[in-house]
């Protein structure tokens, strides 16, 4: 039989096409949550979302990561053992669905403001500042700065900060240790994925725990990692891997305004986004979905470093925040799905009335779910699965009801811990490639004391709370 060619569009086709279906999804789910409100036919909105997401997810799964793939498989046949051998449950099905579809509409808006972030002197400013402290305070200031520069930069926080303080190193004005910067950005973006509230550990959290104000366990969650950053550093100073001795490192001129800049943008998106929570009744999930674009094509009009990141033309934009982020978005999506039959099977053989009996505190599934999440990281099982499918089986039990904000923060520190943890996070690949060592080495010699730690004064952070809630 010849060979016959495949037909691969056009690299501009292609990327027109996803950018099309991303700009369309984020319309329909935007629409779909406020405009089902009040005219009830706009709920339709949200299935055409969904259909564009799993388009969407199929195009760009020959360019994902070989895990995203798994996932896929994995949310095929999770999604056909439902309807084939329970049927009657296709329902939760289509609700995961709908929850897989918004959690890819707001990593894709997450990828919009990338770009901007990337491009702004701003944030580059804002981050050499952090390491021009005197060497005493050093690693605390990129601990510390590191979790707010985090909420703009995502992933990119730990790679910069190991850039510019490569570059300074090798100059004459600076003694800046990169491989303890490198450390100390990595616990500071750990942590910080502990109280982002334009995250999307948060997001999952609150979608699966109706209860859970999102105002209230922002407040909660960040003065709780707050302490434990404080916590961190103590234990940082007698481990090798995070002693800093450098020399002074010289002054960066208008370091200190860039600072001040960066948490004004960083407290607007925020306030932004629970100020829609609010007023327009929407899931704090769609209202970052709104807020996030908007931040996009805001930024680049206040400071004009950032336009060279900022695409004009909208369906460009989403396409490239598609491709930036279609491992991630793939991965939820399925993960949702994944989690139906997963929730399914554990009811089935009684974990409710487990959850209901009086013998067992409900403490104790509190607090095993957070040590849980990090334990199966710890041994390669994919955080994401393993965080999504227990967050939406407790969440939604009598434990969630009953006390949602000490199971959130529970679960907010067990999501950063497993990312801490595992040797396949991405967290862990970025930083081991900054300083020379493997993933496995990053996450389970240099962060184990950290994650350790950590997990300890959560676990007294959580009692506490779940005593006074």
């Amino acid at each position: 039989m010849p060979n016959v060619p495949r037909f691969i569009p056009p690299r501009s086709v292609y990327d027109r096409l996803c950018g099309i279906l991303a700009l369309i999804m984020l319309i329909c789910v935007c629409g779909g949550q406020i405009g089902g409100q009040h005219w009830p036919q706009l709920v339709a909105l949200n299935w055409v979302a969904a259909i564009c997401a799993v388009t969407l997810a199929v195009l760009r799964l020959p360019n994902v990561r070989p895990i995203a793939k798994v996932f896929v498989g994995l949310a095929i046949a999770a999604a056909a053992g439902v309807l084939l051998f329970a049927p009657q449950n296709a329902n939760q099905l289509d609700r995961a669905l709908q929850q897989g579809t918004a959690f890819s509409t707001f990593l894709t808006t997450l990828g919009l403001v990338r770009g901007p972030v990337r491009a702004s002197r701003l944030v580059a400013t804002a981050a050499a500042y952090l390491f021009s402290f005197p060497a005493k305070f050093r690693t605390a200031a990129v601990t510390y700065g590191s979790q707010f520069l985090t909420i703009l930069f995502n992933l990119g926080t730990i790679s910069m900060m190991a850039d510019i303080a490569k570059n300074h190193a090798e100059g004459r004005d600076s003694g800046a240790d990169p491989k303890a910067i490198t450390l100390a950005a990595l616990r500071g973006t750990l942590l910080a994925t502990a109280w982002n509230p334009i995250g999307i550990g948060y997001a999952v959290v609150l979608a699966a725990i109706s209860g859970a104000d999102p105002a209230l366990l922002l407040a909660i969650t960040f003065g709780s990692t707050l302490l434990l950053t404080a916590l961190g550093l103590r234990v940082a100073k007698i481990q090798d891997d995070s002693i800093a001795t450098p020399a002074e490192a010289a002054p960066v001129a208008g370091g200190g305004w860039a600072v001040i800049g960066l948490l004004a943008a960083v407290a607007g998106l925020i306030a932004a986004t629970l100020a829609l929570h609010w007023v327009l009744h929407i899931s704090f999930l769609v209202a970052a979905c709104i807020v996030l674009p908007a931040m996009s094509l805001i930024w680049p009009l206040v400071e004009p470093s950032a336009r060279a990141g900022a695409p004009l033309n909208p369906v460009a934009a989403m396409g490239d925040a598609s491709a930036s982020t279609a491992s991630e978005a793939t991965v939820f999506l399925s993960a949702a799905l994944i989690s139906v039959p997963a929730a399914l099977l554990l009811h089935s053989i009684g974990l409710e009335n487990l959850f209901e009996s009086p013998a067992v505190p409900q403490l104790v599934f509190i607090l095993g779910c957070m040590l849980l999440i990090p334990l199966l990281a710890a041994v390669y099982v994919p955080h994401t699965i393993s965080f999504v499918i227990i967050t939406q089986v407790v969440g939604a039990s009598s434990v969630g009801a009953a006390h949602p904000l000490s199971l959130g923060l529970a679960l907010m520190f067990a999501w950063a811990m497993a990312i801490s943890i595992s040797p396949i996070s991405a967290m862990s690949l970025i930083a081991g490639n900054s300083i020379g060592r493997s993933a496995f080495d990053v996450s389970l010699k240099i962060n184990r004391t950290f994650t350790l730690v950590t997990l300890c004064g959560a676990t007294i952070l959580v009692s506490l709370l779940y005593l006074l809630e």
